[in-house]
């Protein structure tokens, strides 16, 4: 919104259209008008889809709750999962020791670190 600045202020907005002729600021004017009505149908499409986002989960829950049903049993049967529940962590696959002495594990999905590179994995397949 910094681009905006010198348009929220008058004495700025004064400064930057000082040399506009009056075509060109009704110009402005009808342009910001249209932006202006676009962005309340733009607000007023979002609450018309969050209303109907609501009434699509009370109509839901109506039915579950005619049915019986609690999230849990869903969450049972797999039906909810979570997209922020934390992933299944891999098993390392390939271990190396570098002469530092420091451990490096990989794997064996994804982009090939470069300490596996031109090397033999089976000779560091972790057993």
């Amino acid at each position: 919104m910094s681009n905006l600045q010198p348009f929220l202020i008058l004495r700025r907005l004064r400064a930057a259209l000082k040399t506009a002729t009056l075509d060109e600021i009704l110009v402005i004017q009808k342009n910001l008008e249209t932006i202006k009505q676009e962005k309340e149908q733009e607000l007023i499409n979002i609450q018309a889809q969050e209303k109907e986002h609501k009434q699509r989960v009370e109509e839901i829950k109506a039915m579950m709750q005619k049915w019986g049903l609690t999230s849990s049993d869903l969450d049972e049967r797999g039906y909810l999962k979570n997209p922020d529940s934390p992933k299944r962590k891999l098993k390392p696959k390939y271990q190396i020791t570098l002469p530092s002495g420091e451990v490096k594990t990989w794997t064996g999905r994804g982009k090939v670190p470069l300490v596996f590179r031109n090397v033999n994995l089976q000779d560091y397949l972790i057993k």
